[in-house]
């Protein structure tokens, strides 16, 4: 690339309710954490500009779409026009590591283009002493699917919240000039 530029993505952030994906993006937005969020309606749009090392500008347009299964029927409109995705797991629950391949790897796949860039993201690092995911099986995980990188996070810390937008808008400038 020969001079940094201004980009615009659509990233949508999924996973199973109470996963802390609100958590996460609010998280990032407006650097707050509240303990207790409302589940999410449908779904909620945050937009955040990014500076990336490289001097890129990043305008993200945050989708934050419900988890619960009574949105399921809507949910696959909210893909439309999206340029990444989070799937994300609470790291001290396993069913919802486990639902990333089984049920929001599919979902995804049958929704969005089929090599969109997609990350995994372990929420909750911070509750180490009751954690039920290992940071192997979560490695092990994003080769399985093919996910582009996979990454563990505290909404409530902000340990690597920012750094998993980072290199997710990395990861999108970078094909955005690749060529062919």
């Amino acid at each position: 690339m020969d001079s940094p530029g201004r980009y615009n993505f659509k990233v949508c952030v999924v996973g199973d309710w109470s996963v802390g994906k609100t958590s996460l993006i609010q998280k990032f937005a407006h650097d707050v954490f509240i303990k207790d969020y409302k589940p999410t309606m449908g779904t909620d749009i945050v937009v955040k500009d990014l500076y990336l090392d490289d001097g890129s500008s990043v305008n993200f347009m945050i989708w934050d779409i419900a988890g619960q299964q009574k949105w399921e029927n809507v949910r696959k409109r909210y893909y439309a026009g999206c340029s990444g995705i989070f799937i994300v797991y609470d790291s001290t629950r396993f069913t919802t590591f486990q639902n990333v391949k089984q049920k929001w790897f599919v979902e995804v796949q049958d929704f969005v283009e089929k090599n969109i860039p997609i990350m995994i993201v372990g929420n909750k690092s911070d509750l180490e002493d009751i954690r039920k995911v290992k940071t192997e099986d979560l490695k092990k995980l994003q080769e399985e699917i093919g996910a582009i990188s996979s990454i563990e996070t505290s909404a409530k810390t902000g340990e690597n919240v920012a750094d998993m937008f980072k290199e997710l808008g990395s990861f999108l400038v970078k094909i955005k000039h690749a060529p062919g």
